[in-house]
């Protein structure tokens, strides 16, 4: 049977074990939110430019009379 002195032990063992991967899991995270918004925001820029270019490109067709790659 395991004494309390026993218990005690295992559960400083289990802690020391665990804590510092909870600490590295706090910080993946943390950095993965940043990864994620600078991602967000790439995308976006991208995508309006992507909108600001196909605008472009339609007037162009539009202005000499070409028809457009969509058909």
């Amino acid at each position: 049977m395991l004494t309390n002195s026993d218990l005690k032990e295992i559960k400083n063992i289990v802690y020391n074990t665990v804590e510092p991967l909870s600490k590295d899991i706090k910080d993946v995270k943390k950095r993965v939110r940043k990864i994620e918004k600078t991602v967000d925001i790439a995308i976006k820029m991208f995508n309006e430019d992507d909108v600001k270019l196909a605008r472009r490109v339609k007037k162009i067709e539009g202005h000499l009379n070409l028809s457009s790659g969509n058909h």
